[in-house]
């Protein structure tokens, strides 16, 4: 049975992040309550025989696992609507230039493409950034963070060029500020 689609706003995604982060940092007071306390840790093998530094590590681990998959629930929540703006502004035909330009651009596309068009290199990234409904800059801060998500979302198994891994709340002000550009 299909699903009607629901999107994922980036806010719904910072939401999710909050209470995931609570829970984490709930259950990193409850071990180390009892770890303290001198009564038993809760039943997670993981945790039984470890050091209270131990303990602290491992719950700073789960905090930088649960910002990560939040980078790129907000980065992906931020392509979607980049896509369904570029999918609106087509069926629209509207006169402003942003609309044009992907309208321009969706006439060249074949097959499959029509569907599903590139997003970023020669693709709907390039034609926003190329249209100048949005500061050039927002565009490139965006890519660097689909770079990011990239890494995180393939397992990060290559090394990831960048001057520092970006902080969660950076992501979520890129993503918001490209969207918040977009013209009306």
């Amino acid at each position: 049975m299909d699903k009607e689609p629901r999107p994922q706003s980036i806010d719904e995604a910072l939401k999710w992040h909050a209470a995931i982060s609570e829970s984490v940092i709930q259950h990193r007071a409850n071990v180390l309550s009892a770890l303290r306390g001198g009564g038993s840790l809760p039943s997670t093998g993981s945790l039984i025989g470890l050091t209270e530094s131990e303990i602290e590590a491992h719950f700073e681990a789960e905090r930088a696992e649960v910002d990560g998959m939040c980078i790129v629930n907000i980065a992906a929540a931020a392509e979607a609507a980049l896509r369904r703006d570029y999918r609106e502004r087509v069926r629209r035909n509207a006169a402003d230039p942003l609309s044009q330009a992907y309208c321009s651009y969706h006439k060249t596309l074949l097959g499959q493409k029509v569907w599903r068009p590139d997003f970023d290199q020669g693709g709907i990234l390039d034609v926003l950034k190329d249209s100048n409904a949005v500061a050039n800059h927002l565009v490139t801060a965006f890519r660097h963070v689909l770079r990011i998500r990239h890494w995180y979302a393939h397992g990060r198994h290559w090394l990831l060029r960048t001057n520092a891994i970006e902080e969660l709340v950076a992501v979520y002000e890129t993503c918001r500020a490209l969207l918040d550009a977009l013209p009306g």
